[in-house]
């Protein structure tokens, strides 16, 4: 009996011993934290486990919580730290939120303006900086759009810290173009055969595929050809609009046939206040524009943003059926030369219509026929006088006036209402709202 209870006595005295040695240590190996640094980038995205520390005998236990970098300045946030016999301890760790990231200017490249361009300068760049504090930009350098030259600039841009960005560039004021419009381009009477094996024809000046005129960058008609809208397209177009209508769209002509002059004067006074580079991205050339053969019209505002119009949509969809196609498609201006031009439709019949409408993905009369849309490379100098255009009196040869549309073969009908298209003013001087 005794034998048992000095057993018992001195398994429950090692039982303490044990414990008590383990309590000692659960207790003594605390975990700590070895800090490497206090400094935090403002508005740097990281967690607690992304923190710059290495922690001593135990792990972190919260390392998912956020660390807010969002204040410049000292900051806390608590670690809670566990060693491996599951005791826990709160740490304290204190930071310091810097900004030491300079600002970004992006699309900062070299520039080239027409002399007496009211361009602003920063059109197009992009400044950001890591902090949402005010950054403060400034162009240095001397310079002047008045005179021609070459000067070179730097743009800066300073944030709320001091952080500072400078790109040098170099500014080029350029001359104003002026092009020579008193003599016009046009082709020898002859036979091509297109890249998808089409004889394209030109007889008298006049380039055609199968009956259809040819007119583009390449191929240009003689300035006397044109007399008003052809009867198909005003046909068709009467028709389209009368349909339209009926499903409570309305349609208008707002740039129909447009003489060789007219487009002479358009195109000269692009390049005055845009260049000639810029200019022959959306206007055409005097000569090579479809609206003096009479069978293109643009249609109601002339933006991009008649696309998403209940009537863009529905002639961009339905157009084709009565003869037209929507000329300068999108995504295909480095086929046609020019940009997408959701407005300007070209009668060319249903049966060539339908089949470039392709479902709705428009195919070009270029990609059709093979052809290209480029300016001929001896155009400045293969150049004839200029014929000026013997105009119909009741044709105005001075603006693409909806009543061009009504001739006296046609049937009668009171005249349109419908908005004409004048001079570009300034804020229809846009790559949105230009007069091809």
């Amino acid at each position: 009996m005794k034998k048992a209870i000095g057993l018992i006595v001195a398994l429950a005295v090692a039982a303490c011993a044990i414990g008590g040695f383990m309590y000692l240590n659960a207790s003594t190996a605390v975990p700590s934290i070895i800090e490497h640094s206090h400094q935090l980038e403002l508005n740097s995205e990281m967690t607690l486990a992304d923190l710059p520390i290495s922690i001593s005998k135990g792990t972190l236990i919260n390392g998912e919580s956020v660390v807010t970098t969002s204040k410049l300045g000292k900051n806390e946030v608590i670690l809670i730290l566990e060693n491996e016999y599951g005791f826990k301890c709160d740490h304290m760790y204190s930071y310091e939120v810097v900004d030491t990231t300079a600002p970004v200017l992006e699309n900062v490249t070299d520039i080239t303006l027409q002399k007496g361009s009211t361009s602003d300068l920063w059109d197009g760049i992009v400044v950001s900086d890591n902090s949402e504090e005010e950054i403060t930009t400034s162009i240095e350098g001397e310079y002047t759009l008045q005179t021609s030259g070459t000067y070179a600039i730097t743009y800066v841009a300073v944030d709320a810290s001091g952080n500072e960005t400078r790109e040098e560039v170099t500014l080029t004021v350029k001359e104003v173009y002026v092009p020579d419009l008193t003599h016009e381009y046009v082709w020898d009477d002859q036979e091509i055969i297109t890249n998808n094996g089409y004889t394209l024809k030109i007889q008298d000046g006049i380039p055609s595929i199968d009956g259809i005129i040819i007119v583009n960058k390449t191929y240009s008609i003689p300035s006397t050809f044109g007399n008003g809208l052809t009867a198909d397209t005003l046909t068709a177009f009467n028709t389209m609009r009368t349909e339209a209508a009926a499903e409570g769209l309305t349609l208008w002509n707002a740039s129909g046939y447009r003489s060789y002059t007219y487009q002479k004067g358009l195109y000269n006074n692009y390049c005055a206040r845009r260049g000639q580079s810029a200019a022959d991205t959306f206007s055409a050339r005097p000569g090579f524009s479809e609206h003096q053969l009479g069978m293109a019209i643009d249609l109601n505002t002339i933006t991009q943003e008649f696309k998403n119009t209940a009537e863009g949509q529905w002639v961009a969809n339905n157009c084709y059926k009565y003869g037209f196609i929507i000329r300068y498609p999108e995504g295909k201006d480095h086929i046609t030369g020019y940009i997408y031009e959701p407005w300007h439709i070209r009668y060319v019949g249903v049966d060539l219509a339908t089949i470039l409408y392709n479902g709705g993905e428009w195919i070009t009369l270029e990609e059709y026929y093979g052809i290209e849309s480029v300016y001929p490379s001896d155009y400045a100098t293969k150049k004839k006088p200029v014929v000026e255009p013997v105009i119909d009196p009741e044709v105005e040869e001075d603006e693409p006036a909806v009543e061009d549309e009504v001739h006296e073969d046609d049937p009668v009908e009171e005249p349109s209402t419908d908005p004409v298209e004048d001079q570009p003013t300034d804020e229809e001087d846009s790559e949105e709202g230009v007069i091809l």
